[in-house]
């Protein structure tokens, strides 16, 4: 049977320890312990709820998956609080690296969007010149390149 015992007075360097020996409810703890601060840090500087609830998010599931390589943590703050700082950081690059895409994506259909249009313009234009010289043909001339074209017959 597990044994429930409030945490709560525990420092830092003895919750690692804890964890360390497989203790869940020692990271709980430290959850409860740095989940607002993390969040209020990472919510001051970008100032998305979702995104900094993903970055805290994260930087726990990080903590628990590295639970075996948490021995020459010095302080289990300084840890955290980087954590959330480069993670904050990925997460702008990513932002502007999106923001680049959407304008040179923009910047693209806006010219494809421009040149598809002249070019159909240009089409019709060809073809009402078309029309026009086929019609000035004579009757059997005409009749030959409408079979030639329409039909793909021999001349």
């Amino acid at each position: 049977m597990i044994e429930f015992r409030s945490f709560q007075h525990y420092t830092d360097p003895e919750l690692v320890d804890l964890f360390l020996q497989g203790n869940p409810q020692a990271f709980e703890e430290i959850y409860k312990r740095y989940w607002s601060l993390l969040y209020s840090y990472t919510y001051n500087r970008l100032r998305s709820r979702l995104v900094c609830e993903e970055i805290v998010q994260d930087v726990f599931l990080k903590l628990w998956v590295k639970g075996d390589d948490l021995g020459a943590i010095r302080s289990l703050s300084a840890y955290l609080f980087t954590g959330a700082k480069y993670r904050m950081l990925n997460e702008i690059k990513a932002v502007k690296v999106r923001d680049n895409f959407a304008a040179s994506f923009s910047a693209f259909q806006a010219q494809n969007y421009s040149d598809i249009t002249q070019e159909t313009l240009a089409s019709e234009e060809l073809k009402t010149v078309l029309v026009s010289a086929v019609s000035q043909l004579p009757p059997r001339c005409r009749e030959i390149f409408h079979l030639s074209r329409t039909h793909h017959l021999s001349i």
